[in-house]
């Protein structure tokens, strides 16, 4: 269950972080900004008299940059929204109030959360839904673990070990799955 001042500092955490991982749109802004004192500048020569075929040819092709920037912006813009806090803050509020025991809660959190998951005889893969989500668990590393040793298996092959070691590295298996 989350509480409210947790779920607050998520919040702030998530707008921060992503004002700062959207770095295309910050860097396409810029490009945007210098090529419209390109063509200010090329307007400027213009009305001195300077004209010539290349002053003609450069203003269009300024002029042609600059609708593809302003596209380019929109894209990302569109692909990568940037959310208010209030967004987020509604959006996390819905996992406040549930309850772990709950099959569809736990569905839900699954759903939200993880990707994929992949087991192998030495290892599991499990990749989240955000941002660098994958996470590797090996079987050296739940064998090398402080768990204790002699826990009894579960179906599938698991052991309760593993299951410990999953929860224990916040990776958290649905009993029903295993």
């Amino acid at each position: 269950m989350l509480k409210e001042d947790i779920i607050e500092q998520i919040a702030d955490a998530v707008y921060n972080l992503q004002s700062k991982e959207n770095t295309i749109v910050k860097a396409l802004k810029k490009n945007l900004n210098e090529v419209e004192s390109g063509i200010n500048n090329m307007l400027n020569a213009i009305q001195m008299g300077i004209v010539t075929a290349s002053t003609k040819q450069r203003l269009e092709e300024l002029e042609q940059r600059k609708s593809e920037i302003e596209s380019a912006i929109l894209n990302e813009e569109i692909e990568h929204p940037i959310l208010t806090k209030e967004q987020i803050l509604f959006w996390i509020s819905r996992f406040k109030d549930g309850n772990i025991e709950n099959e569809k809660y736990k569905q839900m959190l699954i759903d939200t959360f993880v990707n994929s998951v992949y087991l192998y005889d030495d290892k599991m893969v499990i990749t989240y839904n955000f941002k660098d989500g994958t996470r590797t668990i090996t079987l050296d590393e739940v064998e090398n673990s402080d768990l204790v040793q002699d826990a009894s298996p579960v179906k599938n092959g698991l052991t309760m070990r593993f299951k410990r070691e999953c929860e224990k590295k916040s990776v958290n298996l649905i009993p029903s799955m295993i």
